[in-house]
C-alpha cells in the first residue's frame, strides 16, 4: 500500500535508504527561504521485493488516481519480471521445457532481456543473466537458504549458466536449453524506475526524483536546485555529493547481502565463469546515465570485471560515468573515476 504525504518544504527533508545491494545513500531536499509556488509529496511503499520512495514537486496531486496508477504500472512489471513471484511471466518461462521452441513473451520482458543480453556480450560473459542456477545455489534467490555448497554442485549449476542459450527473435524466445533459468535482478528494478518517470513526464510533472531499492532518476528541479545525492563509503565514511540534473544513478555492492562461512564473507554477486561469490577486491560501482536501466546493469557489470581500469574503460565506451571504490591488498581505498565524473560531483 502506498502512503502518500503532502508537505510544504520549509524543512529540510533528509532520507536514509539501505538498499541490498547498494552503499548508503542520501536524499537532501534544501529549501529557500522565501515563499514557493509547488508543494512537495512524497510517495512511499513497497515493491519488487524492496522499497521506493518518489519525491514531487507540483502544484497540486490526484492523490487517489496517482497512487492507483502507480501501484498498477509496478505490479505489472513485476508480474512480468520477478523470480520470487512463481506465477510471473519470467518464472513460467524459466520452468518451461519447451526447447528450440519460439515462446510468445511481452514486449517489455523482450525489451528488458534484450538488454541483459546486451551487457553479457559487452563484458564477454562476466555479467551473465542466466546466473539464476548458481544464485539459487548459493542461497541468494528466494529461498534464502545460505548453505555452503559442494563443488560437484557448484559444477553442475555452472554447467546451465550461459547467455548463448538464450535467443530472441520477432517478440519471442528461444531455450537452448531446459535448464537455463533467466535472472533480471540486476537490471529490472532500473527499468521500473525508468518506467515510472516516463509515467510522471507523461503524467505532467516535471519535477520528480524516482528511486525503488536504490536505484534513482531524476527529472526537472528539487525546488529550483538540481537533485543532490550523497554516496558514502562505509570503510571510512568519506562521500561525494553528486548533482543529478535529469540524470538516473546506481550502485552495487558487496556489504549489504552477503553470508560467512568459515569466517570469510561470501557476496551476493557470483561470478559465472568460477560459479563461487565473486572475491576481489571492488567494494562498490556507482554509475551515472540518463536512463536508470542501463545504469543498474553497468554498476553490476563494473563489480564482476576484476581490472577497475578495464571497468572503467567499458563504461566510459558507453558514454556513461562512474566511480569504483575498492581497497588494495593493504587495506588502502582507491577510488577509479572516468574522466568526467568530477562534474557530478558538488564542489
Amino acid at each position: 500500500m502506498i502512503n502518500l504525504v503532502k508537505k510544504k518544504y520549509k524543512l529540510i527533508v533528509i532520507f536514509l535508504i539501505f538498499p541490498i545491494v547498494i552503499p548508503i545513500i542520501l536524499f537532501y531536499s534544501f529549501n529557500k527561504l522565501h515563499k514557493q509556488e509547488l508543494d512537495l509529496f512524497i510517495i512511499k511503499g513497497e515493491t519488487m521485493g524492496t522499497t521506493y520512495t518518489i519525491k514531487i514537486f507540483t502544484n497540486d496531486i490526484d492523490e487517489a488516481a496517482l497512487q492507483s496508477k502507480i501501484d498498477k504500472l509496478l505490479d505489472s512489471i513485476n508480474q512480468k519480471m520477478s523470480t520470487y513471484q512463481n506465477d510471473s511471466e519470467l518464472s513460467i518461462l524459466n520452468k518451461s521445457e519447451v526447447v528450440n521452441n519460439n515462446l510468445d513473451i511481452s514486449k517489455e520482458l523482450y525489451n528488458v532481456i534484450k538488454k541483459a543480453i546486451y551487457y553479457s556480450e559487452l563484458s564477454n560473459g562476466n555479467y551473465d543473466f542466466t546466473i539464476l542456477p548458481l544464485v539459487e545455489l548459493w542461497g541468494f534467490g528466494s529461498t534464502f537458504d545460505k548453505n555452503f555448497p559442494s563443488n560437484s554442485d557448484i559444477l553442475i549449476a555452472q554447467n546451465k549458466v550461459n547467455y548463448n542459450n538464450i535467443i530472441l527473435s520477432d517478440n519471442k524466445i528461444i531455450k537452448n536449453k531446459i535448464d537455463t533459468k533467466i535472472d533480471l535482478s540486476s537490471i529490472a528494478k532500473g527499468y521500473a524506475v525508468d518506467e515510472v518517470s516516463l509515467f510522471l513526464l507523461k503524467s505532467g510533472y516535471y519535477n520528480y526524483l524516482v528511486e525503488i531499492g536504490g536505484e534513482l532518476r531524476a527529472h526537472g528541479k528539487n525546488n529550483n536546485h538540481n537533485w543532490r545525492v550523497g554516496i558514502y563509503n562505509p570503510i571510512n565514511n568519506s562521500k561525494n555529493i553528486i548533482n543529478l540534473n535529469n540524470m538516473s544513478i546506481a550502485t552495487s555492492g558487496t556489504y549489504n547481502n552477503y553470508f560467512v562461512h568459515d569466517g570469510i564473507e561470501y557476496s551476493h554477486i557470483i561470478n559465472p565463469k568460477t560459479g563461487y561469490p565473486i572475491k576481489n577486491e571492488i567494494l562498490s560501482v556507482t554509475v551515472i546515465t540518463e536512463n536508470c536501466i542501463e545504469a543498474d546493469a553497468l554498476a553490476t557489470m563494473g563489480m564482476t570485471i576484476e581490472d577497475s581500469h578495464q571497468a572503467i574503460q567499458i563504461i566510459e565506451n558507453e558514454e556513461a560515468n562512474a566511480l569504483i571504490i575498492r581497497k588494495n591488498k593493504n587495506g588502502e581505498i582507491l577510488k577509479f573515476p572516468t574522466n568526467n565524473f568530477s562534474k557530478y560531483l558538488e564542489n
